[in-house]
């Protein structure tokens, strides 16, 4: 991973209501297996459950381009960004909480075949002791994935609402952002330690840069709470997206296309 930034939701979100015939609750690009009926078929038919097996399904094949992180209730913004970005420029992404989603479901599974004491009358009794083991092995699986695919992808984009009663962003607020999520805070700290590399790019066959000209006109229950003070650093604050969704240019491949994203990004990050 060789780039990363921080974008605040309220200015997400404006960028993102004029494209509103884009979905904002699936990837138009991912496969429509059922990866959760995989999941329980495999555990119904193993007594040893294989890590790389499970998460082999839940984590993507292909590297992505970039690794979308954030706050549950920013799934939305994230996932239609997502869409846009792969519409226009075939960049792909990954977003965490599309992974989130399946644990809480894949460890009740697993639990209910190793775990399960009684169920009697609706009401269900397991094992302390097992569903403890369940919960550090689907922590373990998911952590040393999200690791993987972060390392393996080229830029991070940090959705965060914690500012959102502040004006922006800044250089001096920037570590002050929290999270109730150790799945943000491990995000954040991977994105401040990972090392930098990037996929290799192709050799362009012309010159193709985006001028002026072609712009176009833009349009419970209770649980446990537990609190994490996030810092992600080396990474950009962005106060908007440059206007990247008004651009139409032919670029060679994806990453053409992100390069130039991450020079305006930057450039506008250094005016500042």
């Amino acid at each position: 991973m060789q780039k990363s930034y921080i974008i605040n939701s309220n200015v997400l979100s404006k960028e993102l209501d004029e494209y509103s015939e884009y979905s904002d609750t699936k990837l138009s690009y991912t496969k429509k297996n059922d990866v959760l009926s995989e999941i329980q078929e495999y555990i119904d038919n193993n007594d040893e459950i294989n890590a790389n097996f499970i998460m082999k399904l839940m984590f993507p094949k292909d590297r992505p381009h970039l690794f979308l992180s954030h706050k549950s209730q920013n799934a939305s913004q994230a996932i239609r960004l997502a869409n846009i970005l792969y519409n226009k420029y075939e960049i792909t992404s990954f977003i965490d909480s599309q992974v989130w989603q399946h644990i809480d479901i894949v460890s009740d599974m697993i639990n209910y075949k190793t775990s399960l004491i009684n169920d009697k009358n609706g009401r269900k009794t397991y094992s302390h002791r097992s569903a403890n083991i369940v919960s550090s092995n689907l922590f373990s699986m998911l952590s040393v994935s999200l690791l993987e695919t972060m390392d393996i992808s080229d830029g991070y984009i940090y959705i965060d609402s914690n500012q959102d009663e502040k004006d922006n962003l800044s250089i001096d607020n920037i570590k002050e952002l929290q999270t109730k999520s150790p799945w943000l805070f491990l995000e954040a700290k991977y994105a401040s330690n990972i090392r930098i590399r990037s996929h290799p790019r192709p050799i362009p066959t012309y010159d193709s840069k985006p001028t002026n000209e072609s712009r176009q006109q833009a349009k419970i229950e209770k649980s446990p709470s537990f609190s994490y003070k996030m810092c992600i650093g080396k990474a950009t604050t962005l106060n908007s997206l440059c206007n990247i969704f008004d651009y139409n240019w032919k670029a060679s491949s994806p990453l053409e296309y992100l390069d130039w994203m991450y020079n305006l990004f930057d450039s506008s990050a250094n005016r500042r």
